[in-house]
């Protein structure tokens, strides 16, 4: 039976019911009743069912409960404390302990509901529930460690003011800690936030359902902050693009399969991970293949345990750089056949326009390694040193037998293989499907080659973007046959364009007041590959170039 008790309130005698048997300090009715503890309030706030009769009861803002019987679907109510942290996103810490009751056949949801200043992002950290668990808006990270928890999934949507981000643990708990500044600090890394302050945080269930008349108690909670004692570690991004040189930038414009590897300084102490781009674990250099554009995040904690970030940009231009590789004997391609098997043969087939036929052609030390579009295996010698064998295709690997030296031998050129010196030889078989093989050097027009760079249908060149602090440059096309071109938006700021080659010899300079807009260079060169030097006025920067 439900107890008769008075609130005495500004000299009224109000009679209310109580299903508590608990001798709380206060206690109120009504959907929006509440008790003020100086920093901290309690709320009731039930909203979705009018005619429910609810009970709030306080002893302080760590103590209390929630009383009501609730039904239907959808959230009732969200009886919570609230405070206002106010802090700076990563400038402070802010952690909260809690020990909640929850009940047996009440749906409900047991969550932080946190927001930035002037409301302008809020931040849902799930606990535990009872009952189904739904989902709101769409998935955007899963297994996630983020201050010592694993949530199994974060949700991002919209109330119609503003972004909501939902984070789902991986096990749930109705006592112990949650760090919630981490979770602002992650949201802030991958650029979510609209505002850079932690501004309020709410704690306490969110009702759909109750089985019959039932209480929802808070036996503790509090919520501690503070300034961070340790400073964090400035990252210094590094890129390369295809084996190349290392740029000193976040961000990079690269063609449809090209490799990137990510590398951000400090080398040494500390520990990194990292979201985004198929980024995974926690080495410092990552390496992916670019086939769309993307983000990815390293997170850097110094020996102190602060944390930083660093956002690196990848964008796909909509250019190929692929090659197309011509039997001068034959007149067929060099083809991946669609064999995606490591140890599958190499194949010739008139052309077709099949990605099949379509290369990568990437930088290798002085050496280059083919890539197949179609089956993403890289062309390779396979160990085999007799004239005759047959050329193959295996996944990337660091062997010999996929690195290549391209020859100048007349109009054409020759590829001859690094680990068994043997050249690419279309063995004069001109049938489509016929295998791809290796001979030793003999002047044959079946070791010439025609290697072609195909154009896309979007854009008529291909190249190189660079873009760092003083200096915004574009190379193209590459490989180049005659020359290459370089534009450069801001030439005043350019002091000097040096080609070295690849001993270290300058074979090429242009000085100011010489450099323009577009420059064309390289006319010169003999076939081979080059280092393109950029100096800018604050800093420089170099890409790898092939002549062929």
């Amino acid at each position: 039976m439900k107890k008769l008790l008075l609130l005495i309130a500004s000299g009224l005698i109000i009679p209310i019911f109580s299903g508590s048997t608990f001798a709380w300090t206060y206690t109120a009715s009504g959907p929006w009743a509440s008790f003020n503890f100086g920093a901290w309030t309690v709320y009731q706030n039930e909203w979705g069912s009018p005619d429910v009769y609810c009970e709030l009861y306080a002893n302080s803002a760590s103590n209390w409960a929630s009383a009501g019987s609730w039904t239907g679907s959808g959230t009732k109510g969200y009886p919570h404390v609230q405070g206002n942290p106010n802090l700076t996103i990563g400038s402070y810490w802010c952690n909260a302990s809690f020990n909640f009751s929850g009940l047996s056949g009440a749906t409900y949801t047991l969550v932080f509901d946190c927001w930035t200043a002037g409301m302008k992002d809020e931040i849902m950290i799930e606990e535990a529930w009872g009952g189904p668990k739904g989902t709101w808006g769409t998935q955007i990270a899963s297994n996630v460690t983020i201050g010592g928890r694993l949530y199994a999934s974060v949700w991002q949507a919209h109330n119609g003011s503003n972004p909501v981000f939902i984070f789902t643990p991986a096990s749930q708990k109705t006592s112990g800690t949650t760090d919630i500044m981490a979770v602002f600090v992650w949201c802030q890394g991958r650029g979510l936030l609209q505002n850079n302050t932690l501004y309020e945080v709410s704690f306490g269930p969110e009702i759909t359902a109750t089985n019959g008349w039932q209480q929802f108690t808070m036996n503790s909670f509090s919520c501690s902050w503070g300034s961070n004692s340790c400073t964090p570690t400035a990252i210094t991004p590094y890129i390369q693009v295809n084996g190349g040189s290392w740029q000193q930038t976040s961000s990079v414009t690269v063609k449809a399969g090209s490799s990137v590897k990510f590398g951000p300084q400090p080398v040494s102490g500390g520990s990194w991970s990292w979201t985004g781009c198929g980024t995974s674990g926690t080495s410092r250099e990552q390496t992916f293949t670019a086939n769309s554009s993307c983000t990815a995040t390293a997170t850097y904690t110094n020996p102190s345990g602060c944390q930083s970030t660093q956002n690196f940009n990848v964008t796909v231009s909509s250019g190929s750089n692929y090659v197309g590789i011509q039997n001068k004997a034959t007149g067929l391609l060099i083809d991946g056949m669609g064999r995606t098997s490591n140890g599958s043969n190499a194949g010739q087939w008139s052309s077709s326009g099949s990605s099949n036929q379509k290369w990568i052609m990437e930088t290798s030390g002085s050496n280059v390694k083919f890539k197949n579009v179609a089956t993403g295996l890289y062309l390779d010698g396979m160990g085999r040193n007799s004239n005759g064998s047959l050329a193959g295709q295996w996944s990337n690997s660091s062997s010999s037998n996929q690195q290549w030296t391209i020859e100048t031998f007349g109009n054409y050129k020759r590829i001859k293989n690094v680990a068994t010196g043997l050249y690419l030889d279309g063995m004069y078989w001109s049938s489509n499907g016929s295998d791809l093989g290796q001979w030793s050097s003999s002047g044959s027009d079946a070791q010439q080659w025609t290697i072609t760079t195909l154009k896309s249908a979007e854009t008529s060149v291909e190249g190189i973007y660079i873009t760092e602090d003083d200096i915004e440059v574009h190379f193209f096309p590459n490989p180049f046959t005659s020359e290459i071109n370089l534009t450069i938006n801001n030439p005043d700021e350019i002091n000097k364009v040096v080609i070295f080659d690849f001993i270290g010899k300058i074979v090429e300079t242009v000085e100011k007041p010489a450099i323009t807009r577009l420059l064309c260079i390289g006319s010169s060169l003999q076939s081979g590959m080059y280092i393109v030097k950029v100096y800018g006025t604050y800093k420089s920067v170099s890409y790898k170039v092939i002549k062929m």
